[in-house]
């Protein structure tokens, strides 16, 4: 009865009738989240999407919690860490073309880079409806921060045409991205002026969303023009 195990594995072990149902439902294992990034979760995000079928995935991997150490240059030392980061991408994105929501945050802007640079190389994601990306600057001495600009790389080809709800937190995309395009809901926080977006680049974003039902802007926002 342990509130830490999902309903849907509870539910699989009752009895094997209940076992039968619980793996013959595909959208009771449709939601793959971790937070700490523990033993195991490659494993359980392997099993979980085979269950899935085709139905849509939900994917939330926080890893803003787990212990992070740099050496002089910056670089992680947590290989565990990299490793199973790594690992775990490597069997979600196969699936990219039924992800439906994808939640990543970190506290280390270098993993971000790694996490959006993988995400790069797949083509198209027809079925995403909400991308959240989120990175917290460490407060570490000598953690490589992210440069003062948008991110070279754009998700899934730019192409993700049932996208609506856009979160950027710490990063920006280029801002001619269609990912910016049709939105019902943006929001934008702390992002150094580097990364902002001109007015006129601004202007565009919010004239290709005639539909957006919700914009939400905390330090970050159309730079100020130079004088």
């Amino acid at each position: 009865q342990s509130p830490s195990i999902p309903f849907e594995v509870r539910v699989s072990h009752v009895s094997q009738r209940w076992r039968r149902l619980a793996l013959g439902t595909p959208t009771l294992w449709t939601r793959i989240e971790t937070r700490t990034l523990p033993y195991g979760i490659v494993e359980k995000a392997r099993v979980y999407a085979k269950r899935s079928g085709e139905a849509p995935l939900h994917i939330r991997i926080d890893t803003v919690g787990c212990p992070l150490q740099l050496d002089e240059t910056g670089a992680s030392k947590n290989v565990r860490h990299t490793r199973l980061l790594s690992a775990l991408l490597d069997v979600l994105t196969p699936d990219v073309p039924r992800w439906a929501s994808f939640h990543f945050s970190t506290g280390l802007p270098s993993v971000m880079i790694l996490a959006v640079a993988c995400l790069a190389m797949y083509p198209a994601a027809p079925r995403l409806e909400r991308l959240t990306l989120i990175a917290r600057r460490a407060r570490l001495r000598n953690a490589i921060e992210l440069d003062d600009a948008p991110l070279p790389y754009l998700p899934f080809g730019d192409i993700a045409p049932a996208l609506h709800h856009l979160t950027l937190e710490g990063v920006a995309l280029p801002w001619d991205s269609a990912h910016y395009r049709f939105l019902a809901s943006l929001r934008l926080v702390a992002h150094p002026p580097g990364a902002r977006p001109s007015p006129a680049q601004f202007a565009a974003v919010l004239r290709d969303c005639p539909h957006l039902e919700a914009l939400s802007i905390v330090a970050s926002g159309p730079r100020a023009p130079t004088p």
